[in-house]
């Protein structure tokens, strides 16, 4: 996809599991989280933190779950903050992944 990536530190990562650039003054930092129930606002507000400790302009929340409405309602509010769920990361792995064996992400139960 073209960016460059930077993991941040295991702890102590100030709220990103990875730092993105594009090439073209756009700097990404991404949050993982892989949870079976939903993700709150804590994950918004770190993200947000994040952005500016690792001076980026963008703030992405990557989750196998969903966000709750309080997290949905700050990323959208805020607008620097790119929500991927279950259903858009599935979607994202069949379009760049398509000829790579990958296992299940979790079940839905």
């Amino acid at each position: 996809m073209g960016y460059q990536t930077e993991c941040t530190p295991t702890t102590g990562d100030y709220g990103a599991d990875l730092v993105l650039d594009d090439g073209m003054d756009h700097r990404y930092a991404v949050q993982a989280k892989r949870y079976q129930g939903d993700v709150g606002i804590a994950a918004v507000q770190e993200v947000l933190g994040a952005m500016s400790y690792y001076a980026c302009q963008i703030g992405v929340i990557c989750t196998t779950a969903k966000l709750t409405r309080q997290a949905t309602e700050l990323a959208t509010r805020d607008g620097r903050v790119i929500i991927v769920s279950r259903p858009v990361l599935l979607k994202l792995l069949e379009i760049y992944l398509s000829d790579v064996v990958i296992l299940p992400l979790m079940s839905q139960d």
